[in-house]
């Protein structure tokens, strides 16, 4: 059995070894979507129109707010990465 455990905290024993397979998967894919997000071309685009910092964070929130917004559901994410 493997041992779990984050920074500050004491291991968690016991993880049966399907448990642990699926830990460090689910941690492969947040790396995986993680590094998709950070180095998605649309921050070029963004750093080419000036939109940079704090102005870069205000345009997102209003993206994500704006009238007719629809959040994106797994499919389109898997589809953009």
């Amino acid at each position: 059995m493997k041992e779990r455990g984050r920074a500050g905290c004491e291991p968690s024993p016991g993880w049966k070894p399907d448990e642990a397979a699926a830990y460090d998967q689910l941690w492969e894919r947040l790396r995986e979507k993680t590094a998709a997000v950070t180095a998605h071309g649309w921050w070029k685009t963004c750093k080419e129109q000036g939109i940079q910092g704090p102005d870069l964070v205000t345009a997102r929130q209003k993206l994500k707010t704006a009238k007719g917004a629809v959040p994106l559901v797994r499919e389109d994410i898997d589809a953009a990465a």
